[in-house]
């Protein structure tokens, strides 16, 4: 079991390594934007299958880190942070469906509705009723 261990980490490590390379090359390759978070996405949803949900955040993690902090295009970055890198370790079985929706539905009505937060001061209250209502 000790074995295990330590290849799932190995494996988190080079699989974030990797992605960090990749959203550095979309930032250097205008083609590749949205295709680099979108592997690094692939990347993050690996480890979730190999290592577990717990070494998937991790890896989320660092990467979004390294790639806020190294990547100079900031819109690859922010696209993998805020799209497309939590969606693999979300949408594992073993999260609840009301868990998932009620995570998604307020990400997307606080994201959508930032600039409007000073003049209205409402976060998502419509949406947390519109998660839970019954079809």
């Amino acid at each position: 079991m000790k074995g295990r261990k330590s290849w799932a980490m190995a494996y988190c490590g080079m699989a974030a390594a990797l992605s960090v390379a990749l959203m550095l090359l979309g930032a250097v390759v205008p083609v590749l934007m949205f295709i680099a978070p979108a592997v690094a996405s692939l990347l993050i949803a690996t480890v979730c299958v190999e290592c577990g949900r717990t070494m998937a955040l991790t890896a989320y993690g660092a990467v979004s880190l390294l790639s806020l902090l190294f990547v100079p295009d900031k819109e690859v970055a922010l696209v993998f942070v805020f799209l497309l890198g939590y969606y693999p370790v979300w949408s594992s079985p073993g999260l609840s469906a009301s868990v998932c929706r009620w995570c998604g539905c307020c990400a997307s009505c606080c994201s959508a509705t930032v600039p409007c937060w000073p003049c209205t001061g409402w976060c998502c209250c419509w949406c947390l009723r519109a998660a839970f209502r019954r079809s």
